[in-house]
C-alpha cells in the first residue's frame, strides 16, 4: 500500500489518519494472537481480494483450530473459504493461515475481521484487516490524499474550492493581459492570458463557483470560460453577433439552469443568452434602444438591470425582468462572483471574486 499523507504539520493528526487505515491485530496477552491481511488495499468494484487470517500460539500447540465467520463491513461482498477449514496450530513459529477469496460488489471502504476457535478451550482474539477501498476504476489514487500545504498559514487568507478570493480583470486596449488582485496582500499577479486580444466590448462575469466567463469584444464574436482553480481558459460557442463598445455580460441561474446574458453593444439592440449546459447562444428580446458606450448588465439573482445611453428606466421581460438603465461612463467594470454585478467600461473589465 503506497499511502501518501502530505501537508500536515500536526504529528498527532498524521498518526490518527494512519491508524484509521491500518490493520488491527488481535492479542489476548496470554500467547494467542491473530492478524488479518489483504492482497490489495484498492480494488475495482466487482473485483476480488484475498483475505488471510494468521493464527499463532506461543502458549503451546493447539489442535483443531478453525476461524470464526468472516465479518465484512463497508459494503456487500461474496466470499468463499476459508481454506483450510481447520488446522493444528504449532507452538511458536509462523502459525497457520486461513484464506478467503472475496468479490466486492459496492464502492466504498471495506474492512474484514475474524478470530479463531478451538472448541472453547482457549480464547482467541479477533483481528481487523487494513482498509480495502473499492472504486469504479480502482487504482492507488483512491488512497492518496494531499491534505494541504506545509507552508505557513497566512493570517486572514480564506481558501474556497481550491482558489482564493480576488479581483480579476482584463486590461483591454487590444491586449490579452488578464490579472488578479489579492485584497489581502494588495498586489496584482499575472494570470493566463486571454486566448485573443480584448478591446471595446470586453466583459467578464462569473457563476460564483470558480468559473469566469469573458466576452472578447473587439468587434468579434469570441467567448471563453476561465477556471480560477486551474488558471485555464477554454473557448466556448461564439456569440454569433459581433460585440463592440457597450458589450456586457452577467451570469444568472434561472430555476436551476445556468445562463450568461449579454448585450452585444456596438450601437445595436441585440440581447442574447448563453446556455452553459448546451454551450449555445439564443437571441432574446431586443433592448428598447441601441446600446453603445456605457452599456452594462447586473443582477440581484432574479432581475437584470442594464445600462445604455438612454436617459430613462424601462422595464422589459426577456424571460426574467430586465431593467434598462441610464449610462454609467466608468473606466472599469466590476462584478461580484457571488451574484455577478457589473459596471461596464469601453474596452476592459474587472471582476470581484
Amino acid at each position: 500500500m503506497a499511502l501518501a499523507i502530505t501537508g500536515m504539520t500536526c504529528g498527532h493528526c498524521v498518526a490518527a489518519v494512519k491508524k484509521a487505515l491500518a490493520a488491527v491485530p488481535g492479542d489476548d496477552g496470554a500467547g494467542f494472537t491473530t492478524a488479518m491481511t489483504v492482497s490489495s488495499n484498492f480494488v475495482t468494484q466487482g473485483g476480488s481480494v484475498t483475505v488471510t487470517l494468521n493464527v499463532r500460539s506461543t502458549a503451546g500447540a493447539v489442535s483443531s483450530v478453525s476461524p470464526t465467520d468472516l465479518a465484512v463491513t463497508g459494503g456487500n461482498a461474496t466470499c468463499s473459504g476459508p481454506s483450510p477449514a481447520s488446522a493444528n496450530v504449532p507452538n511458536g513459529g509462523a502459525g497457520v493461515n486461513f484464506v478467503w477469496s472475496c468479490v466486492v460488489a459496492d464502492q466504498g471502504e471495506y474492512v474484514f475481521s475474524a478470530g479463531a476457535d478451538d472448541g472453547g478451550a482457549n480464547s482467541w482474539p479477533d483481528a481487523n484487516s487494513a482498509s480495502v477501498l473499492a472504486s469504479a476504476g480502482g487504482g492507488p489514487n483512491v488512497i492518496t490524499w494531499s491534505l494541504g500545504s506545509t507552508s505557513a498559514a497566512v493570517p486572514g487568507e480564506t481558501i474556497i474550492s481550491g482558489y482564493t478570493a480576488g479581483v480579476y480583470g482584463f486590461r483591454g486596449g487590444s491586449t490579452t493581459t488578464f490579472r488578479k488582485y489579492d485584497p489581502n496582500s494588495g498586489a496584482w499577479s499575472a494570470k493566463a492570458n486571454a486566448p485573443a486580444n480584448v478591446a471595446k466590448g470586453g466583459a467578464l462575469t462569473t457563476d460564483g463557483a470558480g468559473t469566469i466567463y469573458g466576452l472578447g469584444g473587439n468587434a468579434g464574436q469570441t467567448f471563453w470560460a476561465y477556471d480560477a482553480a486551474t488558471n485555464v481558459w477554454t473557448a466556448k460557442a461564439t456569440t454569433g453577433t459581433n460585440v463592440g463598445e457597450g458589450g456586457a455580460a452577467t451570469f444568472l441561474d434561472v430555476s436551476g439552469t445556468k445562463y450568461v446574458f449579454a448585450l452585444m453593444g456596438n450601437g445595436t439592440k441585440t440581447f442574447k443568452r448563453y446556455s452553459v449546459s448546451g454551450d449555445s447562444w439564443a437571441s432574446m428580446a431586443d433592448t428598447p434602444a441601441a446600446v453603445k458606450k456605457g452599456g452594462s448588465l447586473t443582477t440581484d439573482g432574479t432581475n437584470m438591470p442594464s445600462g445604455s445611453i438612454e436617459p430613462s428606466w424601462i422595464l422589459i421581460r426577456p424571460p426574467r425582468n430586465v431593467v434598462h438603465a441610464p449610462p454609467r461612463r466608468t473606466r472599469r467594470s466590476i462584478c461580484s462572483t457571488e451574484r455577478a454585478h457589473s459596471i461596464r467600461s469601453s474596452d476592459g473589465s474587472i471582476l470581484a471574486a
